[in-house]
C-alpha cells in the first residue's frame, strides 16, 4: 500500500501462518519474513526478490478455473463459461456468457458479467517438503493461457516442473499514455528428472570498462641557455593564441538499473 492505495509489486509476495516456512521461503527466494499487516488471517508475509519461481504442478488437476460475479451479498453468478456451477438449482444450465473474450471482458467491466477466478496449487521445486502453496488470480491473460497450460501438463504425464513468472508488459495507449504492468505467466518445462529444481538467476550485464586515465604529454626540458653578457637577453613575443583552461569535456555516462505456506500458504498476485 502507498498513500492508502494498493500498489503492484515487481516480485512475488508469499503469505503463511507458519514462521518457519516464511523464513525458509525468504532464504530460497530472497527478501525477509515480516508480520503480515494486510488484514489477512495468515500472520507472516515475505516480499521476495524473485520475479520467477520454479514450482511443481501435479498435473492438470492442479489448475482450477471458473467465472465469478460478486454482488453485495456474495456470489451471484458462478460458471465455467458455458454452464452454471452454482447455485444448485441452476447447475448444468447454460450460463449465457458471450462466446467472445472481448464481449466477456466488456460485460465484466460494466458489472453485467463474471470475471476469471483462477487457482494454481503447487510446491516449490527447490524444497517440496515446505508443503502446498496456492496462487490465485483474476487475470484475463492467464485465463486465455489455461487451455494450453492444461494440455502441456497432460503431456508431461505426472508432476511437472514449471516457471511461475511475473512478466513485465510495457505499452502505449491510443491516447499516447505509457502503461506498464505485470502479468502472471506459467511455462511448463518438463518432468522433475529432466529439469533443474532451481531457476537460474537473471543475467546481469557486465559493468562497462573504465577507460584508462589520459596521459599528459611532457615537454622535453630545454637545454639551459648560456647567455653572453655582451649580448642583450632576447624577449619572447606575445602569443595571440589563447591558452586552454582545463582538459576536454567528459561525456556523461548513463547509469543502467538492473531489471526490475503454512503448509497451504498463498501467493498473492501483486
Amino acid at each position: 500500500m502507498a498513500e492508502g492505495r494498493p500498489q503492484a509489486l515487481d516480485a512475488w509476495r508469499v503469505t503463511t501462518d507458519d514462521a518457519e516456512v516464511a523464513a525458509r521461503v525468504a532464504g530460497l527466494l530472497g527478501g525477509r519474513s515480516q508480520p503480515n499487516e494486510g488484514g489477512e488471517a495468515l500472520a507472516h508475509e515475505v516480499l521476495t526478490k524473485a520475479e520467477t519461481v520454479r514450482v511443481l504442478l501435479e498435473g492438470p488437476d492442479a489448475v482450477a478455473s471458473h467465472m465469478v460475479l460478486w454482488g453485495s451479498k456474495g456470489i451471484v453468478h458462478r460458471c465455467d463459461g458455458l454452464e452454471f456451477l452454482s447455485p444448485e438449482e441452476k447447475k448444468g444450465r447454460p450460463c449465457g456468457c458471450p462466446p467472445l473474450l472481448a464481449d466477456r471482458k466488456l460485460a465484466a467491466r460494466e458489472g453485467r458479467g463474471p470475471s476469471p477466478s483462477i487457482s494454481l496449487t503447487f510446491r516449490i521445486a527447490a524444497e517440496p517438503s515446505l508443503g502446498e502453496f496456492r496462487f490465485m488470480s483474476g487475470s484475463w491473460q492467464l485465463a486465455v493461457q489455461l487451455s494450453d497450460l492444461t494440455d502441456a501438463l497432460e503431456r508431461v504425464d505426472g508432476p511437472a516442473v514449471c516457471d511461475l513468472t511475473l512478466e513485465l508488459v510495457v505499452l502505449t495507449t491510443k491516447a499516447g499514455r505509457g502503461v506498464c504492468y505485470r502479468k502472471p505467466v506459467v511455462t511448463v518445462l518438463g518432468s522433475p528428472g529432466t529439469v533443474a529444481p532451481q531457476s537460474p538467476p537473471p543475467a546481469q550485464s557486465a559493468p562497462a570498462p573504465v577507460p584508462p586515465p589520459r596521459r599528459r604529454r611532457t615537454r622535453p626540458t630545454p637545454e639551459p641557455a648560456v647567455l653572453d653578457p655582451a649580448v642583450p637577453e632576447p624577449t619572447a613575443p606575445e602569443s595571440t593564441v589563447p591558452a586552454l583552461a582545463g582538459g576536454e569535456p567528459l561525456g556523461q555516462r548513463g547509469r543502467r538499473s538492473a531489471p526490475p505456506g503454512r503448509r497451504g500458504a498463498r501467493y498473492r498476485r501483486p
